[in-house]
């Protein structure tokens, strides 16, 4: 049963909370980890060949892996495909593929202070395609204030994390998967290189 809207409501100090927690080193890790996961439950071959498949498979995973880690839950963040965004509440039209955030009116945040992590995913990403989409994190990284951002090129074995030439690198991963003789490959970047997982 659907929950009333008074129920979602909670305070703006127990939404500032949780953003703090998810953003500290330990919950960007498991962010990073839950991402992965989310990766690797991916095995069908069909779901690898279009980036709207993959997309649809690899939300619906997170979402499950967030539940069960007590990430996602009625009075907290939520995991949204972003396509809904609004030029005149968030000051642009830049839209990542999934967001993990607390929406303002839930919690009496700004539009920029619930927001917690953007993943873009593209298929076989050209280099140009890569900086176009580096171009959306920055600005959900920068304006938006999201504290991690993922860049994920699939059926690739490069991240392209090199080519992002914007502030905030710091926050921003770079994830290559694909398939090899029926096993999933992730390959990551915090910065320190492409290194295979």
């Amino acid at each position: 049963m659907p929950l009333a809207p008074e129920e979602l409501k909670f305070s703006a100090e127990e939404a500032a909370a949780c953003v703090r927690e998810l953003s500290a080193p330990k919950g960007r890790i498991l962010l990073l980890n839950c991402t992965f996961h989310a990766i690797r439950q991916i095995e069908h071959p069909r779901f690898w060949r279009t980036e709207r498949g993959f997309h649809g498979e690899f939300h619906s995973n997170l979402r499950k892996i967030l539940v069960d880690e007590g990430i996602l839950r009625p009075r907290g963040p939520i995991l949204e495909q972003e396509y809904q965004k609004n030029f005149d509440r968030h000051g642009d039209t830049q839209r990542p593929d999934t967001i993990l955030h607390i929406p303002a009116r839930e919690s009496g945040l700004n539009v920029n202070e619930g927001n917690i992590c953007a993943w873009a995913l593209k298929l076989e990403s050209s280099e140009g395609e890569a900086i176009d989409d580096f171009w959306k994190l920055r600005y959900m990284l920068g304006e938006l204030r999201y504290p991690m951002g993922i860049f994920l090129n699939i059926g690739a074995d490069r991240t392209l994390w090199h080519l992002y030439e914007h502030d905030y690198k710091e926050r921003l991963h770079g994830v290559a998967c694909f398939i090899d003789g029926g096993q999933t490959v992730i390959i990551h970047n915090d910065g320190s290189g492409d290194k295979r997982l």
